[in-house]
């Protein structure tokens, strides 16, 4: 799912170089529940109209926020928009706009999808519910990207049929926009209900649902369930001896992503295509690969290092065909620390990362940034369409404080350069803004990028 992963922190952050960065120690200002800005006027501007795109009046040309952060320097804070926010906003990368959903942990909401470059609202969906509002059932939402579009999702569980005698069932109900949408109102393109559900996550290009026995995968362009016996997936082709099974992933262009660790087979693959075993980079141990997708196109891959158990290979892996795009060596424990993190694609499609791995897929290349006795494991959170990559570490002392130094990192040329203390950092960056939340003001600022 794209979400948001970071937000506008309402701590102060110290920054040096050391090997890679070291840290400053400094204590906590009274004040630091304030977030930092620069000065500027009180009033709110620029994009705080509701009605779709197509009703509102000519606007203005981009002006500067009233809210002005003390934002990263590759961003001009003194171009772009504003507006109140509520929730997690969901970015359309291939649509250049972000979302919101009114009814996130909600009983009811709608989407309202803004254009990410003017902040102008493009159109509004109709008022949604989910299955049993009576009974407090919450929705949740999701981007869904496939054969290069983006889609919205929202769906609920929640038992109906229930009275005094009967027990009812367990029902999903799946509402489906397509991104690229007008007007007011809106209604889903596609209704989906499946009864009985036990899991619901977001598998890349579709949704996919856990029954007790099987796999559904929801097709958001058509609404088509396709559904997925673990126990029936053709095992890879280079194990004639394996039989049937494994776990499905995700969905992709290709088909499902199954990956298992029994039946003589440790890795993952597309039955029918492709397999880990298959792919393995040069210096890489074939077996015991692991993956995380990050669209409906591309897989990231780790590999163990032949003769070196302290290293690992990292891989970004078409879904399509299984051909590495870009690699980089990377530490042993990196793989885990990432899974507390979430794979980013730039808008464009050609950067890539995920824990503290960064690759540039036109180049074929990449850069891992792990803990070492010489330097500090930088975590990324997001990447531009320039191939800037925003992370963190901690700085020295720190311990289990959760407070983060920022750093840039360029992946073409793998150099990190940290941030001054206090710098806001863009939780998403799409059609030449970068895009930052204020949890305490409700309010989504974007700023355009510097030249």
């Amino acid at each position: 799912m794209t979400r948001f992963g970071s937000r506008v922190r309402e701590l102060a952050l110290c920054v040096a170089v050391a090997g890679l960065l070291s840290g400053c120690g400094g204590g906590d200002d009274a004040d630091g529940e304030e977030t930092k800005r620069k000065s500027g006027s009180d009033s709110r501007s620029s994009a705080e109209d509701t009605a779709p795109e197509g009703k509102q009046k000519e606007s203005a040309p981009p002006r500067r926020p009233a809210t002005q952060l003390e934002a990263a320097p590759v961003y001009d804070t003194g171009a772009g928009w504003e507006r109140r926010w509520h929730g997690d906003p969901l970015v359309l990368p291939r649509t250049d706009a972000v979302a919101e959903f009114s009814g996130q942990d909600a009983p009811q909401g709608r989407f309202t999808v803004v254009d990410a470059a003017t902040g102008k609202v493009r159109w509004i969906s109709r008022s949604l519910s989910s299955v049993a509002p009576a009974d407090d059932s919450e929705m949740d939402s999701a981007v869904l990207t496939t054969g290069g579009k983006d889609y919205l999702a929202a769906w609920s569980s929640g038992r109906t049929g229930e009275d005094v005698v009967r027990r009812g069932e367990q029902v999903l109900t799946v509402d489906l926009f397509d991104a690229d949408a007008s007007g007011d109102s809106v209604p889903p393109a596609h209704h989906v209900e499946i009864k009985n559900p036990r899991r619901v996550w977001h598998g890349t290009g579709a949704l996919m649902v856990e029954l007790k026995d099987e796999v559904v995968a929801i097709d958001p362009a058509t609404g088509k369930k396709t559904t997925y016996d673990p126990e029936e997936l053709k095992p890879p082709r280079g194990c004639a001896d394996c039989s049937p099974g494994g776990s499905v992933e995700a969905i992709t262009t290709a088909g499902p992503v199954a990956r298992t660790y029994i039946n003589d087979y440790d890795g993952f693959w597309v039955p029918g295509k492709w397999a880990s075993a298959d792919i393995a980079p040069s210096g890489a141990v074939p077996e015991g690969a692991r993956t995380q997708p990050v669209s409906d196109e591309l897989l990231i891959a780790q590999w163990e290092r032949k003769g070196n158990k302290e290293e690992t290979v990292w891989a970004v892996v078409n879904a399509a065909d299984g051909k590495v795009r870009a690699s980089a060596q990377c530490g042993r424990y990196g793989w885990q620390a990432a899974k507390k993190t979430t794979p980013r694609l730039s808008a464009n499609g050609r950067f890539v990362s995920y824990g503290t791995a960064v690759f540039d897929v036109e180049k074929g290349d990449g850069h891992c940034f792990p803990d070492t006795d010489k330097s500090k494991e930088v975590m990324f959170d997001q990447v531009t369409d320039k191939g800037e990559a925003f992370g963190y570490t901690k700085a020295a002392g720190q311990g289990l404080s959760t407070e983060r130094t920022p750093v840039l990192i360029d992946i073409t040329s793998g150099k990190a350069k940290p941030l001054a203390e206090g710098t806001a950092v863009p939780e998403a960056d799409l059609a030449g803004m970068g895009l930052f939340l204020v949890e305490r003001e409700d309010r989504l600022v974007a700023y355009r990028h510097a030249d």
